[in-house]
């Protein structure tokens, strides 16, 4: 394709965007690890051992690529910095595959730039970009084949034309070795293709002999870069056989390996029912979505509506908080900003308090949602191919991969990253709709003879990303947050030199392994998760084998899983709980104390805390406070007061969501003997209760009567503060 000045041009204002992505998402991302997979993703990278089925071996070859260029504390984050990195390729091709899509001029690139800008600045693109997961490389692989197979018919040279498909396709096939998530883009690359064809065979370019030579020229290499993309999948077994500390499911033999590609060790989702993991206690869940309309109706409610159409609400109309969702009336739910709007969806219009601890209150005021839907129309009108190549990307990323998924009531966590390229899609939309408005405001010149503010329609085009931009910044910039790291450490703080310490869930087990594994923090521990080690007879045999000889110890996960099997043999010291031989008291207060000493929290004064990192800093409260309570009852003033300084210092009390707790900190002070710090707490707490009150009082009743559980314990609280 012969370069014009044009193409200049757009070549360097892609790589701006690209640039601009770079740096917002390395500004923002966190320094350290974070929750969920991401302490798995960078254990297993650091050193290429094997993570769970069915792998990600293309991402932890580049992670572990990435990661070589820093030491033990700096390595996470070299990681974080390739999803980084990937986030920003992503805008520079998505700008340059918009712009081979159509757009003369500047209106062209000035919508396209709004469009990128729109995704680059959207909730899921960039919490996804700011973090070791698989998702923001995976999508700058969706992104790279979708412009490859674009260059591909907008090649004019048609002799070397064929080059494009083939890289398509190496890409994609290197791309599932990141997340099978790639493979969505398929029928958008397919509805390209046949595009094409189309129109080479209106042209009378497209003879069943030149087809053939094509089919020659593409179909025998593509094979062969296919199964050169998937050999990476080798590394999976060669590692696995070498016993890595991290091996999961041991995929070292053929048989074993099959199983761990299928994911056999994973429930497997139906196309029908869609009511398929009815788990215990789950019947009234189902009940609120399907009511009488069955499964068809849990599809269209539930599945559709609430795992897809809010998370897409989100990223393009606004968002209420990041609270997890259960069907509540205000966590986790959409907003818009627009007064009428909110009424309906979360009950009021009165502004979120900011001692609510709602950063993540984020509204758009329906801006991008519009412009998307303005550049679906226009587009359909004016671009048939180019709606239809959207669309195919929209629809696979979003409904088809829903009904895929076949979500259960309720997901352990939110699950909008696993839609990023809908998201991705309908941003491009966007893009379109940005320079259809500028499009049509000129014939409207040309056809009436008036002048309508260009500009002005410009600004507002503009001003969707900047609003995104400005709204979601404090909510996604995670650069001084360690808590996950932090959460890890404490752990093994709490536990005593050459210890066992048993885990049970995600967030507090691969924290654990990245620190061990990535920082080489406290190795003299020994990790087992039981749910990977394979249940109840694995840790049995464990602790038969050990014979008390190492000290063992339970997260809280654990202890609340095994507590009944061991009634009144654990024992609090520190963050975990010690297995004794014997009945014991319930806490070690020495061990507590002694462990206390090298506990510690960083930076929270300043950073943004998440529900997830909240959860656990207030579990660290409660562990503290029952030390506290025992220090008093012994008679030991001076050490509980040190104690609850030592807390208070390191997690401030405005970042706890829990005023139960706030409130017996404020009493803890005065039982330990300060009456002042203690009413000053009072004091503070009251007047945030009294802001909670109030916001609560402007929420309509028909909403109010599902959130009993949230203003009756305010109401228990504004009592006790009050006595």
């Amino acid at each position: 394709m012969k370069r014009t000045a044009g193409d200049r041009i757009d070549g360097w204002l892609g790589w701006l965007l690209a640039v601009t992505g770079v740096v917002v998402y390395g500004l923002t991302m966190e320094r350290t690890v974070s929750w969920w997979d991401c302490g798995e993703f960078m254990a297993t990278s650091r050193w290429l051992e094997v993570g769970h089925p069915p792998g990600a071996p293309m991402y932890s070859l580049l992670a572990h690529c990435m990661m070589l260029l820093g030491g033990a504390e700096t390595a996470a984050l070299w990681s974080n910095g390739l999803s980084a990195l990937a986030g920003g390729l992503t805008c520079g091709f998505m700008y340059w595959t918009l712009r081979l899509m159509g757009g003369e001029g500047w209106k062209g690139r000035v919508g396209s730039a709004v469009g990128v800008l729109c995704y680059l600045f959207c909730d899921t693109a960039w919490f996804s970009a700011t973090e070791s997961e698989v998702y923001a490389l995976a999508t700058l692989v969706a992104s790279v084949a979708v412009w490859c197979t674009m260059r591909w018919a907008k090649e004019e040279e048609r002799s070397r034309a064929p080059r494009w498909l083939l890289v398509a396709v190496a890409v994609t096939a290197m791309g599932v070795g990141v997340h099978q998530l790639v493979l969505l883009t398929v029928p958008a690359m397919a509805v390209i293709y046949v595009w094409k064809v189309r129109e080479m065979k209106k042209e009378g370019k497209c003879s069943r002999r030149r087809n053939r030579r094509l089919m020659v020229k593409v179909g025998l290499p593509a094979l062969i870069v296919v199964a050169m993309g998937l050999s990476v999948y080798m590394m999976v077994p060669i590692r696995a056989k070498a016993n890595t500390p991290i091996n999961e499911g041991n995929p070292s033999t053929v048989e074993s390996f099959k199983k761990y590609l299928r994911r056999d060790t994973y429930a497997k989702a139906p196309l029908w029912p869609r009511s398929w993991k009815m788990r215990k206690g789950d019947e009234g869940h189902y009940k609120v979505w399907r009511r009488n309309g069955g499964d068809l109706e849990l599809l269209l409610t539930y599945q559709m509506g609430y795992m897809y159409g809010r998370y897409l609400m989100w990223n393009f109309a606004g968002r209420f908080s990041n609270e997890q969702g259960f069907g509540s009336a205000q966590d986790g739910q959409m907003a818009t900003g627009i007064a009428p709007v909110d009424k309906i969806l979360v009950g009021t219009t009165a502004k979120v308090p900011d001692k609510m601890m709602r950063k993540s209150h984020n509204v758009y005021y329906l801006l991008p949602l519009a412009l998307g839907i303005f550049g679906m129309v226009w587009q359909w009108r004016r671009r048939r191919w180019g709606f239809w190549t959207i669309m195919a990307l929209f629809l696979t990323g979003g409904v088809v991969l829903g009904i895929y998924l076949n979500h259960p009531v309720y997901e352990p966590r939110e699950r909008d990253y696993a839609y990023v390229l809908s998201f991705y899609a309908f941003a491009m939309w966007i893009g379109v709709g940005a320079e259809g408005l500028q499009e049509m405001l000129e014939q409207v010149k040309r056809k009436r003879g008036r002048e309508i503010g260009k500009w002005a329609v410009t600004a507002v085009a503009v001003a969707a990303p900047v609003l995104m931009a400005c709204q979601n910044w404090d909510d996604h910039d995670r650069s001084q947050r360690k808590t996950a790291r932090d959460t890890a450490r404490n752990l093994l703080e709490s536990c005593d030199q050459d210890a066992i310490l048993i885990s049970y869930g995600d967030n507090d087990t691969f924290p654990l392994w990245y620190v061990q594994e990535v920082e080489r923090y406290r190795r003299d521990v020994t990790l087992m998760n039981v749910n990977l080690a394979g249940g109840s007879p694995a840790l049995y045999k464990l602790l038969a084998e050990n014979n008390w000889e190492r000290p063992v110890y339970f997260t809280h996960y654990m202890a609340n899983a095994y507590s009944k099997f061991y009634t009144d043999r654990l024992r609090l010291e520190g963050n975990v709980y010690r297995l004794c031989k014997e009945e014991t008291d319930a806490v070690g207060v020495e061990e507590f104390l002694r462990h206390l000493e090298n506990m510690k929290w960083e930076g929270l004064d300043k950073a943004y805390i998440d529900p997830l990192s909240r959860m656990f800093l207030e579990q660290y409260w409660r562990d503290v406070l029952v030390l506290t309570d025992t220090l008093i009852a012994e008679g030991r003033m001076e050490e509980a007061h040190w104690v609850l300084d030592k807390t208070r210092g390191e997690i401030p009390l405005d970042k706890i969501g829990d005023l139960t707790i706030v409130l017996k900190v404020a009493e803890s002070y005065k039982a330990a003997g300060d009456e002042d710090e203690g009413e000053k707490q009072k004091a503070e707490l009251r007047e945030r209760v009294a802001e909670w009150k109030k916001y609560y009082s402007k929420v309509s009743r028909s909403f109010t009567k599902y959130m009993t559980h949230r203003t009756s314990a305010l109401e228990e609280i504004s009592k006790a503060v009050e006595k």
